[in-house]
């Protein structure tokens, strides 16, 4: 249920103007002051979307993001742009792949039992991280996803290199 398009423009920003314009972006990260993290709230903003920022530090769902959506979103499906810190930034702090993808799986998994609004769609920028576990997460959840690679499949290795790959940009998803 996952379905990757390649973008034309190889600009990690050009790639997240168009994801910020998703119903309702969750960014969860523990560093908002990255460039990547000030672009997305600055895109939702200018596009009149909702940004839900959920602090990987804090373990607590907060119920103001289920009300926030619920009473936005009465019952139009939604599309959810899943954004936050990419893994070169993340292990910083500890953390592995393997446990975003465990930590964004308890969060989404969460926010899709609570909200009374169906979801049609996430979508991501397939990145390292965040991203990788959004896109993830909903596939196990059924739900529909899509991912918005940049030109060339680039994405940022845990070292923080750049990576254009095809083959090994899908195979992390699998």
């Amino acid at each position: 249920m996952i379905t990757f398009i390649e973008h034309t423009s190889s600009n990690y920003a050009d790639r997240t103007r168009i994801n910020a314009m998703a119903d309702v972006t969750i960014a969860m990260a523990r560093d908002y002051e990255t460039y990547g993290e000030i672009l997305t709230e600055k895109c939702c903003k200018e596009n009149g979307k909702m940004y839900c920022k959920l602090a990987l530090a804090n373990s607590v769902i907060f119920q103001s993001i289920y009300d926030r959506i619920n009473a936005t979103y009465l019952f139009s499906p939604l599309t959810i742009n899943i954004a936050g810190n990419g893994i070169y930034t993340l292990k910083e702090y500890g953390y592995t792949q393997k446990s975003l993808d465990d930590i964004v799986f308890q969060v989404l998994s969460s926010i899709f039992r609570n909200v009374n609004v169906p979801i049609r769609e996430f979508v991501c920028g397939g990145q390292t991280g965040i991203d990788e576990s959004g896109a993830k997460t909903g596939n196990k959840l059924g739900i529909q996803v899509t991912v918005l690679a940049p030109k060339t499949w680039k994405f940022r290795d845990i070292t923080g290199k750049d990576i254009c790959d095809e083959t090994k940009f899908k195979k992390r998803f699998l």
